[in-house]
């Protein structure tokens, strides 16, 4: 290809993200590593909650910050890389019966073959696995467009505040991709990355009231762990969808039903209880409050996967 849209560097002379190049994926059918876990293990808290998740982690990144957790996965060259077919997958799906597939990595999307992969599953079961992808929201416009249809789910890692120097030219149409992801109901959390810095938090803030949707907060240093359990409590008290990741009080990590107060998802370090009933007509996106009767979106609760045997574990199966 003459040039790159997949992104939002629009490479034209070398590729950034070590993925791609002028023929298209350099590494297509590869992964660094895959494993199943719970949801919640991987910051998923209104994506299949309690359920077990296959993830597949992806190579290569548009950006070089060294803060993010798939740094060290930027290089393809650099890894021993595992081959893998539809089949693989298939049979992993059939064997383990995951709730979700999670396409994961800096920005997994940027490549060809995960949505070949993602449409392929979606012929082989008759009520496929959930399939979510994660981004740095440096996708392409257009690049989200084509999820429409593949993909069930989008998770938008904001990294602003660890990878301000990169990323800060970038904001505006990180904003832009949150918004048409969210107009093509595609967007279900927020993944943020709160630093002990006060500007950190005012763009927390800011985020969780532009967007709408629910944010989970991720801290990234014992420091902003107090900072992070307040500013969540702050932002649930505010009627936002607001998750602390890893908080040992499991406080703040229940959903409760906006309109009535009905805990919808229960989260105790012993398991994970689900009380809410399935959406009619199919939508795989919002739930029933049992009490009220109100529509809770987005609320993936993945009816036909199942729940891991073991609690906070991360297995590889790849």
């Amino acid at each position: 290809m003459a040039g790159c849209d997949r992104c939002v560097r629009s490479c034209r002379n070398g590729y950034a993200c070590n993925v791609v190049g002028s023929t298209g994926d350099l590494v297509a059918w590869h992964v660094v590593y895959g494993s199943v876990s719970r949801a919640e293990d991987l910051s998923l808290y209104h994506l299949c909650p309690g359920k077990l998740v296959l993830r597949l982690v992806l190579p290569g990144s548009p950006i070089t910050c060294n803060r993010l957790w798939c740094a060290e996965y930027s290089k393809p060259s650099t890894l021993a890389l595992k081959r893998i077919t539809v089949d693989n997958v298939v049979g992993l799906v059939e064997r383990l019966r995951p709730a979700a597939i999670l396409v994961d990595g800096c920005e997994p999307l940027v490549m060809d073959w995960p949505f070949e992969l993602a449409e392929k599953v979606k012929r082989r079961f008759e009520n496929p696995p959930l399939l979510i992808a994660r981004s740095l929201g440096l996708l392409s416009l257009k690049r989200v467009e084509e999820m429409v249809g593949v993909f069930d789910a989008l998770v938008v890692e904001y990294v602003q505040s660890i990878c301000g120097d990169e990323v800060a030219g970038y904001i505006p149409h990180i904003n832009k991709v949150i918004e048409l992801a969210s107009i093509r109901g595609l967007l279900a959390e927020i993944h943020y990355h709160l630093t002990a810095d006060r500007t950190s938090r005012i763009i927390a803030v800011d985020v969780a009231e532009r967007t709408k949707r629910p944010i989970v907060v991720v801290a990234v240093d014992e420091r902003a762990h107090s900072l992070a359990y307040k500013l969540v409590k702050d932002l649930r008290e505010r009627g936002h969808f607001a998750h602390l990741h890893q908080d040992e009080s499991y406080t703040l990590q229940d959903i409760v039903c906006p309109y009535c107060g009905h805990i919808l998802v229960k989260r105790r370090p012993w398991g994970v209880n689900v009380d809410a009933r399935e959406a009619p007509g199919g939508e795989r996106n919002s739930a029933i409050c049992p009490k009220c009767g109100r529509r809770i979106a987005p609320l993936y609760l993945c009816p036909s996967g199942r729940k891991p045997l073991a609690i906070h574990r991360e297995i590889a199966v790849l």
